[in-house]
């Protein structure tokens, strides 16, 4: 800018840098991270530049970003930790200080781990934050034997929560405006026990519901906006950091909306097996712009479950373990076995049904030779039912 004093020409020069960026997320994909951040303030924003490498407080310039908050980093390696941070430039090249360090691992997402609990183990979060009409839990469990099985677990007061018990069956509970409403249904828990299940609860402002493998269980009726706050921890496995009354068994794909799932989405979430990521709409399930948290326990490393939702909540792995010994793609049927089986090539299901039931697109469904009367239904997935022995020794018959 140019003014006149006295007849002098005075250059008056923007020496200001701009705010740090703040609300910088690093969330990992297969060989990738996506960067988000929240926008500045300032109206003079001309570029944010993006650090990164393998060591803290990386100073390789990445990439120079002129449009948006997001950058993608690719051609990366899964199973590395990667350190990410960024400033902000001016019209005028006036740079902001560089945040503090986000990391992240880059894996594959889609992978077939999930996290083994004994009774003692968790996972530790920051608790979900949420004053929306609507929420959802998903989640799939295997429980080994059922007492009291806290899955999860906000606040000493259960704001939000999913247990199995023994007596009481399955159990959903949410804090709104109105106060906190839990609903249990009764249910044969051995059905629960040394298999998947798929559970899902839902409050839609006025009713909460539980599904299990893609079929209502129960509703009850409640009222007001759902009252949840990240000053509570968020457990996983566990209702407090004390209590022994945890989850002996195996978690995968626990997410988190602040929306209703409908009984479409919560079937297609169930047909699909842990194959359909809930970061990406498909089909019947059209809720992910809705997500607010998404751990899917693929790493396979480390202490950290990353949170894939784009939101950020990581959580803090102790005790817990990968596992991916239980989460078979082959599952076995005999007519001398049992749907209290796991399905294993020692311990098969009786049913042919009960084989689809369990398995998740690209699974194979191992029959052996002999009689089966039942009708099977495929329920819209993309399994395989094949006979161990030759098509002419195994018969189905209604």
């Amino acid at each position: 800018v140019l003014s006149w004093q006295d007849g002098a020409t005075v250059l008056i020069t923007d020496l200001t840098a701009p705010g740090t960026p703040t609300g910088l997320v690093a969330t990992p994909g297969n060989a990738q991270v996506v960067l988000t951040w929240t926008a500045n303030s300032e109206s003079d924003v001309a570029s944010y530049k993006v650090f990164g490498g393998t060591s803290a407080s990386p100073t390789t310039l990445l990439s120079t970003v002129t449009s948006g908050q997001t950058s993608t980093q690719t051609s990366l390696t899964n199973g590395t930790t990667y350190y990410y941070r960024i400033s902000t430039v001016d019209n005028a090249g006036n740079e902001s200080d560089k945040t503090s360090d986000v990391s992240s691992l880059p894996h594959d997402t889609d992978g077939s781990y999930g996290l083994s609990f004994d009774g003692n183990d968790k996972v530790i979060l920051t608790g979900i934050s949420s004053s929306d009409a609507a929420g959802s839990l998903s989640l799939w469990v295997y429980p080994e034997d059922i007492y009291i099985e806290n899955i999860v677990y906000q606040d000493t007061d259960a704001d939000l929560s999913l247990t199995l018990h023994e007596t009481n069956g399955v159990c959903f509970g949410i804090n709104t405006t109105s106060g906190r409403e839990e609903l249990c249904q009764s249910v044969t828990i051995s059905d629960y026990e040394n298999r998947w299940n798929h559970i899902v609860g839902v409050y839609d402002g006025s009713n909460i519901t539980i599904y299990v493998n893609g079929t209502t269980i129960g509703t009850t009726t409640h009222s007001g906006n759902v009252a949840l706050s990240s000053a509570d921890v968020l457990l996983f496995g566990l209702n407090t950091n004390t209590n022994t009354d945890g989850l002996n068994g195996y978690l995968d794909e626990v997410a988190y909306w602040n929306a209703a799932l409908s009984a479409a989405e919560a079937t297609a979430l169930y047909n699909s097996g842990n194959s359909l990521a809930a970061s990406s709409n498909s089909g019947n399930y059209t809720s992910s712009a809705n997500l607010k948290g998404y751990w899917r326990f693929n790493e396979n490393t480390g202490s950290t479950a990353y949170d894939l939702s784009g939101n950020g909540n990581h959580g803090t792995i102790s005790g817990a373990t990968y596992d991916a010994g239980i989460f078979q793609s082959a599952w076995n049927v005999s007519t001398t076995g049992s749907d209290d089986n796991d399905g294993s090539e020692g311990s098969p299901f009786a049913t042919i049904q009960h084989g689809i039931d369990v398995s998740s697109d690209g699974d194979t469904v191992l029959v052996a030779a002999g009689t089966y009367v039942e009708n099977i239904n495929y329920n819209g997935k993309n399994i395989v039912v094949k006979s161990n022995s030759g098509a002419a020794a195994t018969i189905i018959t209604p």
